[in-house]
């Protein structure tokens, strides 16, 4: 709040809180105070039941009730301190919906959102307690009536009022929809997140001498400890860690009602009753976004910036790529050669968690932005083959050409890695002028299958209601087996709103994008077009019984790496480095591989 003062900005903020953080307290005594500063103030405070807006009475009397008498020379009360109120007297006390200041008529009014008619209804401060409890459509009927009735945007009076939502998560309704609108750059609003952790006297208990957490438990505390640091500086505490281990007992272990309750992170409290067809894999997408917060840390830490200072942050790095543009199309200049970019740190729409490791093979996925350039995002999603986790992310307004530059120089910074860009839209300007200009060739190609196997068609892929549902099924594959560990949160965010109806899948709402989970589809897709997967499909053939295709039963084309192709890619990489990501000889695999992490431990690698 003393940020929006400090700002000049509206104090119109929406609160995501864990149970009994004292905000409701709160807000009723910043009500009770411009009553009893102010003049001709009104005050509204909505709830979801009766209890609460009873609980907000009892606040009011509290407050009214500690206010000093100030007793004049003849032994009378004077109403400097305490204002009368409406009947005057002075044993009065505040009735069940009202308290009113009959000396400087301030009122301030409490009601249940199901008896609220708000039409009508001015206001200068206004609460809405417990919000994500009103209702289907209530909290939009309400705020749609008494938020045109404020001052108007700009002026000095505007400034001077006050909307506060706090409210724990009950599913992915109208709060949600507010919370996630209050992210946007150009929103009025401001979010502010308070999960349990931040509260050690509530959400504390001395634990046993003999108490001991399991590895899990060991590891979401580091977890935790990440996020409270970005919040308060401080870590979470074994007696947290020691309630939450008795908390969950007392559930049953029901994570997710403790997640709902008692939010740890902005996302996952919000999935209990959720329709997201990746709800059951949240915990792992959350918990991997923090571990690359943590990675990224460690990785920047070995780096240093232009001046030779080491690169410190909390997490990844955002910044742009340098590099020389384009020549002109009157040149006669047919290709211009593609130099490896210069990555600078700032302001900038490429978001970087594991800068490029010499010798790690990368894979990239695009969605360009359909035309809506003030709309939607054009993204990439970038991930490193040899550990199965991303690594960078691209997303910002940009036309299709610059957008195309960006990606060839993305590709080359990231060891020339093979790109699966969409051709819908404006897709295709960005295809043409990475290869017909910049002279770009390693895209991976879309497969069309026919009665005899699969066809190699145009570079990319071209979306359709046909094979979109390819797209995500392929991605919640990948997901579900672990088989990679995404870092984006915007990602994740769009990833908790996905539903299936039918073959289909959309996002929960119109207004809502799925731009990074369609770049994030098109790399798993593309994926197994990359060198290193081709390489392992190679050397696992011979461990296997032969098929139709290997006795030339059938005409399927073979996916066998030719051996010219192991010979340039052993060049490329080194042979040691070549024989400890494929094995020797490419033949000598004994033992089941992961697609993404290889027959060994890449995470030791």
């Amino acid at each position: 709040m003393m940020w929006c003062v400090q700002q000049g900005r509206m104090i119109f903020l929406v609160v995501l809180k864990a149970r009994q953080m004292g905000i409701s307290c709160f807000g009723a005594g910043w009500h009770f105070w411009h009553l009893w500063r102010g003049r001709d103030v009104r005050t509204l405070d909505v709830t979801h039941d009766k209890a609460l807006a009873g609980r907000i009475i009892d606040f009011y009397r509290v407050f009214y009730d500690s206010l000093p008498v100030v007793k004049n020379a003849s032994g009378e009360e004077e109403r400097l301190l305490r204002p009368p109120l409406r009947d005057q007297s002075s044993k009065a006390r505040i009735p069940k919906s009202e308290l009113f200041f009959s000396d400087r008529m301030c009122q301030g009014d409490t009601y249940v959102a199901s008896n609220l008619d708000s039409r009508g209804f001015t206001t200068q401060h206004c609460a809405f307690r417990e919000p994500a409890f009103y209702g289907t459509d209530v909290l939009n009927d309400i705020f749609q009536t008494i938020e045109p009735q404020l001052p108007a945007l700009g002026t000095k009076a505007r400034l001077n009022c006050s909307i506060m939502m706090e409210s724990t998560p009950n599913g992915q309704n109208n709060f949600y929809d507010f919370w996630e609108a209050g992210k946007e750059e150009d929103s009025e609003y401001v979010c502010v997140f308070l999960p349990w952790y931040i509260h050690d006297d509530e959400y504390a208990l001395t634990p046993p001498k003999d108490w001991r957490m399991t590895s899990s438990e060991k590891d979401l505390q580091i977890e935790l400890s990440h996020m409270r640091r970005k919040i308060d500086g401080q870590d979470v505490t074994r007696a947290q860690m020691y309630w939450r281990h008795c908390k969950l007992i007392n559930l049953k272990h029901d994570e997710d009602s403790f997640d709902m309750e008692y939010a740890s992170d902005d996302q996952t409290c919000f999935l209990q009753r959720s329709e997201s067809v990746f709800s059951e894999d949240m915990k792992f997408l959350t918990s991997s976004v923090t571990q690359a917060e943590l990675r990224a840390k460690e990785e920047w830490a070995r780096l240093n910036d232009t001046r030779g200072n080491p690169i410190e942050t909390n997490g990844p790095v955002t910044g742009s790529l340098r590099f020389k543009p384009l020549h002109s199309p009157f040149e006669t200049v047919f290709h211009r050669k593609v130099e490896r970019p210069r990555f600078v740190l700032g302001n900038g729409d490429l978001c970087v968690w594991e800068p490029p490791r010499k010798g790690h093979i990368y894979f990239g996925g695009a969605d360009v932005a359909g035309g809506e350039l003030g709309r939607d995002l054009s993204t990439c999603c970038v991930v490193d083959l040899v550990t199965g986790r991303q690594v960078a992310e691209y997303g910002g307004h940009i036309q299709p050409e610059l957008f195309a530059d960006i990606l060839v120089h993305l590709c080359e910074w990231y060891n020339h890695m093979m790109i699966m860009p969409e051709l819908n839209g404006l897709g295709s300007v960005v295809i043409k002028r990475m290869s017909g200009e910049w002279g770009f060739t390693n895209f991976a190609h879309e497969e069309k299958w026919d009665e005899l196997g699969v066809k190699k068609n145009k570079p990319g892929w071209w979306t359709s209601p046909q094979n979109r549902p390819m797209i995500f099924s392929t991605l919640k594959w990948f997901i579900q087996e672990k088989y990679i560990q995404f870092a984006s949160r915007p990602l994740v965010r769009e990833l908790s709103t996905f539903r299936k109806e039918g073959m289909e899948y959309r996002t929960a709402k119109a207004h809502q994008h799925d731009d990074f989970v369609v770049a994030a589809g098109l790399c798993c897709i593309g994926i197994k077009q990359a060198p290193k997967y081709l390489a392992m499909v190679d050397s696992a053939r011979s461990q296997r019984i032969p098929t139709a295709v290997d006795l030339g039963l059938s005409h399927q084309p073979d996916f066998a790496m030719p051996s010219s192709s192991n010979a340039k890619l052993k060049e490329t990489l080194g042979e040691d480095h070549f024989e400890k990501m494929f094995g020797s000889g490419f033949g000598s695999m004994d033992q089941p591989f992961n697609v993404l992490r290889g027959p060994y431990d890449m995470m030791d690698y």
